[in-house]
């Protein structure tokens, strides 16, 4: 690949990844009713729907975040009662998060409210467009392992 290329495709990732984030799932107006809980909280809180208990290394590995980082979302998701710490019962130095029923329920309408804004940004696709998005999606997650390789 040429360095115009490389250019070429860096240029678009860095353009269009906001707007396309933003016009998809009207991500800043649904964010923004709650200046306490951003983006990164709900993504940490949606990894722990999914995977359970977890260890903060785990999470800040996920989350390609460093561990101080997640130190930080973890206390502000503590103080609103979103997740816990739990100790483990073999190693007491080893902590990990789970995520609360408050937490669950919040990023259950979290995700409701995103998946709505989505709906009504993509009224005016057709299958075929929404063909296209799911493949352009599982191609980008192919290309994303790639780098983890």
């Amino acid at each position: 690949m040429k360095n115009k290329d490389i250019d070429e495709v860096f240029t678009g990732l860095l353009l269009n990844f906001p707007i396309f984030t933003k016009k998809l799932l009207r991500i800043s107006s649904v964010v923004s009713s709650n200046k306490e809980i951003t983006r990164a909280h709900v993504s940490l809180m949606r990894f722990l729907k999914i995977e359970g208990l977890c260890k903060m290394s785990n999470l800040a590995k996920i989350l390609y975040v460093s561990k101080p980082n997640v130190t930080v979302l973890v206390e502000k998701l503590v103080e609103f009662n979103m997740v816990k710490r739990k100790s483990d019962e073999k190693d007491r130095r080893v902590i990990y998060i789970e995520l609360t029923d408050i937490g669950c329920n919040f990023l259950q309408k979290r995700t409701e409210t995103m998946k709505a804004a989505f709906c009504k940004s993509i009224q005016k696709f057709s299958t075929d467009d929404l063909i296209l998005l799911n493949k352009t999606l599982n191609n980008m997650k192919k290309l994303v392992g790639k780098m983890d390789e």
